[in-house]
């Protein structure tokens, strides 16, 4: 699911992790199309296409292994 903000995505995980499902991913990156930041959460049994979609540029993984990565890592304790 594409978002355009880092709280919905937190959002979304708490929600996905209520409900039992499995969140696989979370990406920041910038959509080729109108160059704003934008946010994806994959599920754990989605394809993540994020290094082969034309409308994806400089994508980076902010959730993987459970947790929040890299400048997103202070979320993990919210």
């Amino acid at each position: 699911m594409t978002v355009q903000s880092i709280e919905t995505v937190k959002s979304l995980i708490d929600e996905m992790q209520a409900n039992g499902e499995e969140v696989g991913s979370a990406w920041e990156y910038v959509n080729g199309m109108n160059n704003k930041k934008m946010f994806t959460v994959f599920t754990a049994n989605q394809f993540c296409d994020m290094h082969c979609s034309p409308s994806v540029k400089q994508p980076k993984q902010i959730w993987g292994g459970g947790k929040f990565l890299g400048e997103y890592a202070d979320l993990n304790h919210q």
